[in-house]
C-alpha cells in the first residue's frame, strides 16, 4: 500500500440529504514553516511518482507520522459538507479534528465491499458509491467536462487528460475523485467569499470549442482507441491548469473558483492552501502575503510545465521509433486505427518513411472512408496514388472537404481560401457557380467555375478542386455554367426538377398542395471525427402524419435532402424505373407514457435504478433513444431495459426535450415497475 495515505471518507444520509465527511492531514501540526521539512517541500513541490517507486516531497518521518493510518487518533482538517436532495451544499464546517480509521482499504477492496459486502462499512461505501455518481451526474448536467467509463477503467481528469483507473477497484477511485473534488471545490467557494488569498487552480478554453464539442470529442476517442487513448498523442483540447492568487475561474470543472486542500502530503500547494485557511479559522495573521504566494505560483507553474514537457518528449521520442520499426517491418496493413494515424503522422513529416506498403494501405483506408479530416490532408499532400485516393474519395463526398482544408489551414500553414459565387437560374430553381482560391508558397491556386444547385454544394465541390490543385492533381473538367445561370428548365415546377435540392422540392409541393410544411428530424451517431446523421421528414396529409424511412449522410443538411427525397418517393411524387418501391406507410403515435415533469424527476434517478438492480444481481439497464419533432423543438423518446432473470423488461417510453432527460423519465418509469418484482425473479 501506498505510504502517503492523505484522505479519509465517511457518508451519512438522511430523509433530507447527505452528509459527506472529508478528511486530510492537518500538515501545521507538522511542518512549521521555515523548518528542515518546509524546506524540503518547497524545493521538491510534489511527489512525484517513478516506475521504480516515489520521490516524496516531505521527508519519509513526516509522511509515515502524518498518513492516515490505522493507529492512534491524528491531528486532521476535517471538512463536513451537507447536502440537499439536489445535492447542493447547504452548509460547510470545517477545522481541526482528531482522526481514528475505522478500516484501512485499497481500491480493490472496497469495490469489492460496494458490489459484495456486509455491515456498516459496507453500508456506508454504498451510500458513498449513490452519492458520488449523483454529484458526478449533477457535475455534467451543470456543464463540467467530467467522464468516467468504470468498465474500461478510464476516467478524464479536470484538464481532459487520461486517467487509467488501477487494478478493479474503479468504484472505489470514482468514489475518492468526486468526493475530493467536492471538498475542494466547498472550500475554494468558501476562501473566495472570504477574500482569503490562496494558490487557486485557474483553467481556460484553448479555442472557441463549446464544453460539449469538447466532451463529445474525448468520449469519441475513447469509443475509436479505447484504453489505448491514454497514449493516442491526442492534441490538448484544453489549456494547463495554472495557479494563481486570484480566483479566474475552472473551465473544464465550470466553477467560478477552485483550489486544491485535500493532498497536502504530495502536493505543496495543499499544504499552503491548508496553512492560509487554518490562519484564518482561527484568526491568525495569513503566514503568506500575495507576493510571498505569486512567487510560490509561478514556481509550481514552472516545475509542472517542465515535467510535462519532458515526459511528452520522451513519450514522442519512443512512439516515433515504434513507428519507424512499424513502417520497416512491413506490418503497416495489420496496424490499428491509432498506428496508422502515427504511421501517416510519420510520412508525412519524413515523406523518404513512404514505401509501397504504406501507399497500398493508404489507398485502402482513404476508399473504405477510414481516415480522419487530419490523415485526409497529410495523405493528400503526398501525392500519387494516396493524394488520387483522397481526390476520388471526396468527389464521392465533397462535404468533407472544407473539413480537409480547414486542417490544413489550422496545423499545415495553408493560408486562408476564398471563395467567389454567382447565383443564377430562377427564383425557386436557382443554381450557384463558386470559384475558389487559395495562395501556397507563393503560388495561387484557382478552380474553375462550379455549379450546384446549392450555394453550400457548389463551396464544397470547389474545395475538393482546390484541394486537387495543391496535390497537384486534375479533377474532370466542369462543365461551363450557361449564360446567365439558368438552369435547363427554369419554369418547370419544384417536384418535376430531380436536380433541384430536395428540400426546397419537398417544400414546393407541400405548398403548391396546400399541405403544411415538412419538418425534419435528425439524430447524430459515431466519434466526433466520423459524424453520421440520420434524418427523418415528416409531412402532416389528412390527419395522418407521413414518416420517411431514416436517411444517413455526413452532415445534418445533407441528411434532411436525403429525407427528403425518402419522401418524395414515399409521397408518389419521385419513383419509376430503376429507383426503389415506395415505403410502407409509418402512422404516427405519440409514445406510450409521458414522462413526469422534470422537476419531478430526481437527477440521480440513473444511479438509483443501477444500485436497485444490482443489489438484486440483475442486468445493468440499458436505454434506446429515438429523436423527434422539428429541429427549432427536438423531441426525445427513451425505453430503458433490465434483463431480469431470463427475460427483459422494458419501460414505457417516455418523451422529454433533451435525451438526458428522457432517460431520467425513463429510468424512473423503470425504477417503479421493478419495485413490484420479486428479488428472485
Amino acid at each position: 500500500m501506498a505510504a502517503d495515505l492523505d484522505d479519509a471518507i465517511w457518508v451519512d444520509r438522511d430523509g433530507t440529504g447527505w452528509t459527506a465527511e472529508i478528511a486530510f492531514p492537518k500538515l501545521t501540526e507538522y511542518v512549521p514553516i521555515g523548518g528542515r521539512a518546509d524546506a524540503a517541500a518547497r524545493q521538491r513541490l510534489f511527489t512525484n511518482y517513478l516506475a521504480d517507486g516515489a520521490r516524496h516531497m516531505l521527508p519519509m518521518g513526516v509522511v509515515e507520522a502524518a498518513s492516515l493510518t490505522a493507529e492512534k487518533g491524528k491531528p486532521v482538517f476535517l471538512t463536513r459538507i451537507v447536502l440537499d436532495r439536489s445535492l447542493k451544499p447547504t452548509s460547510l464546517d470545517c477545522g481541526k479534528a482528531i482522526f481514528r480509521s475505522r478500516q484501512r482499504l485499497t481500491y480493490d477492496e472496497a469495490s469489492a465491499l460496494v458490489r459484495d459486502g456486509e455491515g456498516r462499512i459496507a453500508e456506508m461505501l454504498g451510500q458513498a458509491r449513490d452519492l458520488a455518481h449523483g454529484l458526478f451526474e449533477a457535475r455534467r448536467a451543470s456543464g463540467a467536462i467530467a467522464y468516467y467509463d468504470l468498465e474500461k477503467g478510464i476516467a478524464f481528469d479536470e484538464e481532459g487528460a487520461v486517467i487509467l483507473m488501477s487494478g478493479q477497484g474503479h468504484v472505489a477511485e470514482m468514489i475518492v475523485r468526486e468526493f475530493m473534488v467536492l471538498a475542494n471545490a466547498t472550500l475554494a467557494a468558501f476562501a473566495a467569499r472570504e477574500g482569503i488569498p490562496l494558490l487557486y487552480r485557474n483553467h481556460r478554453a484553448l479555442d472557441d470549442r463549446t464544453r460539449e464539442q469538447i466532451l463529445a470529442e474525448l468520449e469519441g476517442a475513447v469509443d475509436v482507441a479505447g484504453a489505448d487513448v491514454a497514449f493516442a498523442g491526442r492534441p490538448r483540447l484544453m489549456a494547463r491548469a495554472r495557479l494563481g492568487v486570484e480566483p479566474q475561474g475552472h473551465y473544464g470543472l465550470n466553477l467560478p473558483a477552485y483550489a486544491w486542500f485535500t493532498s497536502p502530503l504530495r502536493r505543496f500547494a495543499d499544504l499552503v492552501n491548508q496553512r492560509m485557511l487554518d490562519a484564518h479559522l482561527e484568526g491568525r495573521p495569513a503566514p503568506y502575503d500575495e507576493t510571498a504566494l505569486h512567487e510560490i505560483a509561478e514556481a509550481i507553474n514552472a516545475r509542472q510545465d517542465e515535467l510535462l514537457d519532458r515526459r511528452a518528449a520522451g513519450y514522442r521520442s519512443r512512439i516515433e521509433r515504434a513507428t519507424g520499426r512499424l513502417i520497416a517491418g512491413g506490418g503497416v496493413a495489420d496496424a490499428s486505427p491509432l498506428d496508422f494515424r502515427r504511421v501517416v503522422r510519420a510520412v508525412a513529416a519524413d515523406p523518404s518513411n513512404l514505401n509501397e506498403a504504406v501507399v497500398e494501405e493508404g489507398v485502402r483506408r482513404i476508399e473504405a472512408g477510414v481516415p480522419t479530416a487530419k490523415e485526409m490532408a497529410r495523405l493528400l499532400v503526398l501525392g500519387g496514388q494516396t493524394g488520387e485516393a483522397v481526390v476520388a474519395r471526396l468527389r464521392a463526398n465533397p462535404h468533407d472537404a472544407p473539413n480537409v482544408l480547414n486542417y490544413g489551414v489550422m496545423a499545415m500553414g495553408w493560408s486562408q481560401p476564398s471563395f467567389t459565387e454567382t447565383r443564377g437560374g430562377s427564383a425557386h430553381a436557382g443554381v450557384f457557380a463558386c470559384t475558389g482560391r487559395i495562395e501556397l508558397d507563393g503560388v495561387e491556386h484557382v478552380t474553375p467555375a462550379v455549379v450546384r444547385p446549392t450555394r453550400k454544394a457548389a463551396q464544397h465541390s470547389a474545395s475538393v478542386h482546390l484541394l486537387a490543385s495543391i496535390a497537384g492533381l486534375e479533377v474532370p473538367p466542369e462543365p461551363a455554367p450557361s449564360e446567365g445561370m439558368q438552369s435547363a428548365n427554369p419554369e418547370a415546377p419544384a417536384a418535376s426538377a430531380p436536380g433541384q435540392n430536395p428540400r426546397n422540392r419537398l417544400q414546393e409541393y407541400c405548398a403548391k398542395r396546400h399541405l403544411p410544411l415538412p419538418r425534419y428530424g435528425v439524430t447524430e451517431h459515431g466519434p466526433p471525427h466520423d459524424r453520421v446523421f440520420e434524418g427523418v421528414a415528416t409531412v402532416h396529409v389528412g390527419g395522418k402524419v407521413l414518416v420517411s424511412p431514416p436517411a444517413a449522410a455526413r452532415s445534418r443538411k445533407e441528411a434532411e435532402k436525403a429525407a427528403a427525397a425518402a419522401m418524395l418517393v414515399l409521397m408518389g411524387v419521385d419513383g419509376g424505373p430503376g429507383q426503389p418501391p415506395p415505403p410502407t406507410e409509418v402512422p404516427y403515435s405519440e409514445p406510450a407514457i409521458a414522462p413526469p415533469p422534470a422537476t419531478a424527476v430526481d437527477p440521480a434517478v440513473r444511479t438509483h435504478l443501477e444500485t436497485f438492480c444490482s443489489r438484486r444481481g440483475w442486468g445493468k439497464p440499458h436505454f434506446e433513444v429515438r429523436a423527434g419533432g422539428p429541429p427549432h423543438k427536438p423531441a426525445f423518446d427513451a425505453v430503458a431495459t433490465v434483463q431480469v432473470g431470463g427475460r427483459q423488461l422494458r419501460s414505457a417510453s417516455c418523451r422529454a426535450g433533451s435525451k438526458k432527460e428522457a432517460e431520467r423519465a425513463a429510468a424512473a418509469a423503470m425504477l417503479a415497475e421493478l419495485q413490484s418484482v420479486p428479488q428472485r425473479a
